[in-house]
């Protein structure tokens, strides 16, 4: 049987001395299949370490079940069989399950069970059924995992009656075999943990060891706010309702050795409590996508500039309040005489669901007001002309202490023989964004839907990447990298438009695929029987290259970087990939 299910041949066996295997029949067997048996020496059961050790771990194993199962030791062998099993009949041995009979009309078309495995070379359930105490098989088989039906031997049943016919004892319940309890998620336990010294509440802050520090905070805090004139105080109008109010508290950290702790409170409103249509109407507001901080990093990496970054105090204090809101007043700081009226709110506060989009639209409105574009490096009423150069002798004795000629030569040198470095700079960066695509074809083995991949770079390094399941299933490798293609070119039209706000002109990116015949039905308008299904919108990347914004090349294989983002690589080919879109390891 090993030969056949293996295709290997057996040479030696370690036995133990049981008589079974000392027989002559067993010996003649050995001999004739040319097998050499070695035996173990007496009480030395650590010389056959693997059987002995694969006993113990079953029976290990079935005590177990024969204790879940509340089974009694009859049934080791049964045990012992389902105790390494195939995965298909993963059922809880013991369980209570319930097979089909076929009965008369009026019988019950189900009888309860207990399951026991699975027979090899039976294509059904193994079960034992206590009514007739016989094993029976069948393949139509509904399991209650949940419960398990206790078996009871008629014969000690028979004992123990005779026995309480004599002397009559209460038995005690057996308790209850449950379904084992599930862990609960490891994650949890990875929450951080708040610090106990930083207060929740208003009355837990004065209460606090560090109350006036907290204190002093609020007041900074309510100084500011009367500062931006946020609010006056009303009597609340009929028909309106107030909106809550509460301080939160945070330590910030300063740098060891030279700036102390500091204590900080901001008042927030209870935005929860605001209705949609009464108390605000959108609260729609755009956020900065990653990729266009690392293109604004990846271009101040190339050019060398200055990067700085500042911070807003009481940011959504300077935005235009349009709504009408009124507020509570906050713990601690309520007006004398006036502890019923509330806030009138005349601008923005931290909580209100509105505030960040009002924030922007003021934020928009100062960028676009402050500032002028510049399309041209020289004004349009600059004139120049050969009337303007000097006529007489004074004004050539005065240009020519004007090194005007000098700067523009200097200048056109420049622009015609850059200096070496500077060379190599802009042939970097020339380069501008690249984009490298590629898929897997049907890796996720539930939906059979392929990954898209692809990632972007920009002076050398990433800037903009994306794997994920398709939307669909391809019926094709080539239909798989032609919907990544679909999805690498939408990125690469916005890439396009971003760096052009920034200064940097390309007139198309480059997007390398490593799949020729994705290439070809991207590039040519063909009608085929294997394409005529793919969906339209697919379709649009063909426009996108007629028109020159996108130039598909292809690439090898080992040479795509994308290849990374869709399928498991080698250790070596992950360093590969890294190492072609310039991440280094720190």
């Amino acid at each position: 049987m090993v030969e056949t299910q293996t295709g290997r041949k057996v040479k030696r066996l370690r036995l133990d001395n049981g008589t079974d295997y000392k027989n002559d029949p067993f010996l003649q067997v050995c001999q004739d299949e040319g097998i050499v048996r070695y035996f173990t020496v007496r009480d030395t059961p650590q010389q056959n370490g693997v059987a002995e050790r694969m006993n113990r771990t079953m029976l290990e194993k079935v005590r177990c079940m024969l204790s879940n199962a509340g089974l009694g030791k009859e049934f080791w062998a049964e045990a012992t069989g389902k105790s390494a099993t195939d995965y298909d009949s993963l059922n809880v041995f013991g369980s209570t399950a319930y097979y089909h009979v076929k009965e008369s009309k009026l019988d019950p078309r189900a009888k309860k069970v207990l399951f026991l495995g699975i027979t090899d070379g039976v294509k059904g359930y193994r079960l034992w059924c206590p009514d007739i105490r016989k094993i029976v098989f069948s393949r139509d088989v509904t399991f209650d995992e949940s419960t398990m039906l206790k078996y009871k031997d008629s014969q000690k049943d028979d004992k123990t009656s005779n026995t309480l016919q004599q002397v009559e004892l209460e038995k005690r319940p057996r308790r209850e075999i449950r379904k084992p309890a599930r862990f609960d998620d490891i994650a949890a336990y990875a929450l951080p943990i708040a610090d106990d010294d930083v207060p929740s509440t208003y009355t837990e802050a004065i209460s606090n060891p560090d109350g006036v520090k907290w204190k002093q905070a609020m007041n900074e805090e309510m100084q500011s706010l009367h500062k931006n004139r946020t609010w006056k105080l009303v009597t609340l109008p009929k028909g309106k309702k107030a909106i809550g109010c509460k301080w939160v508290y945070a330590k910030k950290e300063g740098f060891p050795g030279k700036n102390e702790i500091r204590y900080k409170a901001r008042l927030v409103a209870k935005g929860y409590a605001q209705k949609e249509g009464i108390d605000y109407n959108e609260v729609f507001s755009p956020i900065v996508k990653h990729s266009s901080i690392r293109i604004l990093l990846a271009l101040i990496a190339q050019y060398d500039l200055e990067l700085v970054q500042l911070d807003v105090k009481t940011t959504f204090l300077h935005g235009d309040f349009e709504e009408e809101i009124y507020m509570t007043q906050p713990d601690g700081f309520k007006v004398a005489r006036k502890e019923n009226w509330v806030c009138k709110l005349a601008k923005l506060l931290y909580g209100l669901k509105q505030s960040p989009r009002h924030w922007y639209k003021r934020f928009d409105q100062f960028m676009k007001g402050q500032s002028s574009l510049v399309s041209t490096p020289l004004a349009s009423h600059f004139k120049l002309s050969a009337q303007l150069s000097p006529s007489t002798n004074i004004e050539q004795e005065y240009m020519s202490q004007v090194p005007y000629s000098n700067a523009v030569g200097s200048l056109m040198y420049a622009m015609v023989c850059p200096r070496p470095d500077i060379s190599q700079a802009d042939n970097t960066l020339g380069k501008g964004v690249i984009g490298y695509v590629g898929s897997d074809y049907a890796g996720d083995l539930d939906k059979r839907r392929s990954t898209t991949g692809y990632v972007f770079t920009l002076a050398g390094g990433p800037i903009s990447w994306k794997s994920t399941l398709q939307s669909t299933v391809a019926l094709s490798t080539t239909e798989a990298e032609y919907m990544t293609i679909t999805e690498a070119v939408k990125e690469a039209i916005w890439l396009q438009s971003m760096v052009k706000t920034l200064g940097l002109v390309q007139e198309h990116i480059n997007v390398y695929c490593d799949s020729q015949s994705a290439i070809h039905l991207a590039k040519n308008q063909v009608y085929h029987a294997r394409t005529k299904h793919i969906d339209v919108r697919f379709h649009f990347v063909r426009e996108i290259i007629d028109e020159g914004k996108i130039c598909l090349q292809k690439i090898k294989t080992a040479d795509n970087p994308a290849d990374m983002m869709t399928n498991v690589v080698t250790a070596t080919k992950f360093e590969h990939c890294l190492n072609l879109i310039n991440i280094l390891q720190v």
